[in-house]
Order: structure tokens, then sequence, then C-alpha cells
């Protein structure tokens, strides 16, 4: 990068990194800096390494991987070749029943997702799902607490990689479960708030397999030199469409032979 653009991807880390902090949008980030490449997401994976850098040299660190946009209409619809994905910090994790202060987010959601738990690394690009299988130490039902830092409007793939995908909080299940007799692609979930059934899903609505969701994001990950680790989280996508939540919500998704996950916002 130039010197210009590398400038411009670390201010532009700096305001999420401080927007999360202070709990206060910054406007979306839609123009690249004059000397940078034709590679947006390039750029906006750029933003997003300096703004866990932030975290990290704070003591956090990385844990795992979310992957975003995993209906192929929707990959379709944003002319995406293959999902986005940010990254999980350990600051973030939640136990299930456990509660998130609503008042230290800026405009929080929620969707039950498929996580999947490495044993052993995995490296593309060539990643198949056999490979995925081989690799996969248990799955769990959890859910993916996203938070933007920008204010509500349409869909921006730029600014979201830019804002590690909106990833704010993640909840694991207390279940584990091989993969041997799990029809993932099959799984259902229904999701409770406050005691009453609010959305249905099911795994196939993840690229038709939670698995091919772990699939291409190693893959994707070998274009920045980057793999899946042993003890890796990965939040394959959600399985219902992310849903607003408030202070006072008492949210419980119940999948199919994974057990439940809960969570609670103060």
């Amino acid at each position: 990068m130039t010197g210009d653009v590398n400038l411009w991807v670390n201010e532009a880390a700096q305001q999420l990194f401080v927007a999360a902090r202070e709990r206060r949008p910054i406007a979306s980030l839609k123009e690249r800096p004059s000397g940078s490449d034709g590679n947006a997401l390039g750029l906006a994976y750029k933003v997003q390494q300096a703004l866990i850098a932030r975290h990290l040299a704070e003591g956090d660190r990385v844990v795992g991987y979310k992957v975003a946009i995993t209906s192929r209409r929707k990959l379709a619809e944003l002319s995406l070749a293959s999902p986005i994905a940010g990254k999980l910090l350990a600051s973030a994790s939640v136990p299930s029943g456990g509660a998130v202060p609503a008042g230290a987010l800026i405009r929080p959601r929620i969707e039950p997702e498929v996580a999947f738990v490495m044993d052993k690394p995995l490296r593309g690009p060539h990643c198949t799902i056999v490979d995925v299988a081989r690799a996969v130490a248990y799955v769990a039902p959890a859910f993916e607490i996203l938070d933007a830092r920008y204010p509500p409007g349409a869909f921006n793939a730029f600014a979201a990689v830019a804002d590690n995908v909106s990833a704010s909080r993640h909840v694991l299940g207390p279940q584990q479960f091989a993969l041997s007799g799990l029809d993932l692609a099959r799984i259902g979930c229904v999701l409770h708030r406050n005691g009453d059934i609010v959305a249905t899903g099911a795994g196939g609505q993840v690229l038709g397999h939670p698995m091919q969701s772990v699939v291409e994001l190693v893959n994707d990950l070998a274009t920045r030199d980057e793999a899946l680790e042993a003890g890796a989280i990965v939040l394959a996508g959600g399985l219902i469409e992310a849903m607003p939540v408030q202070a006072g919500d008492h949210l419980r998704a119940s999948f199919h032979t994974l057990g439940d996950v809960s969570v609670s916002f103060g």
C-alpha cells in the first residue's frame, strides 16, 4: 500500500475502534482513497486487520471466525463470489444463559448459528467438505450478536468487512456433538423471544450445508495467507435472519439434535 492508502486504512480502523468503544455510529465507509488498487474487499480486509490489531494490542486474542452472507440468493444480489468473514475475539464470548448489557451496544441484532470447533488446522486454497469433516472436533448450537458501527442503511460489503462484519458477541451452547450421524443440512432451529416463537430456520439455508460455509472460509483465508488453527471456532452463518433485540429480551434457540442456547439482554 502507498503511504496515503496506509494512512487511510489506519484512520478508518481507529474510527471504527472508537465507535464501538463509545457506542456511537460513524458514517459508512463508501469511498476508497486515491491510489488504492481495484481490489475493494482486499482493502476492506486491511482495515479489518488494523482494527483487530488494536484489540490485540489491548491484550485480547482471536479465537475464531464468523462467516456472513451465506445465502446463495444474497450473494448473487450483492455480486459477491463468496461469503465475507470477520474475526471472533476472546473478550466477546458470552456463556449460554448469560447476559449482555444492551446499553453496551449500538444497534444489537441476534441470529442462531451452527458453531464448528476445529480439532486440526485447515489451510486452503483447495479445502473440501471432506477436509472439514476430518478437521472438526465438534459442533454446538450458537448465537451471534451483531452490532454494526454504522447508521441503518443499505448493505455495503466493503464497509461491513472493514467493520469486522458487525461482530460483537458470540454464545456457544453447553452441549458438544461429533459430526458423525448429524445431518446439518436438515437440522431445524426454532427461535424464541421472551417465551414466544418468533422464527424458524434450517441448516440448509447456510449455503445448502453449514460445512460448505467452513470450506469457503478456509479457501478465502488462503487468499490472505491465513488459515484455521486447531481450537478455532467458526460461526457458519445465520439459520434465521438477524433479529433486532433490546433491553429486557430473553432469546433461546432450540436446535433439533443439538439442544438449546440462550442469552438475555439487560
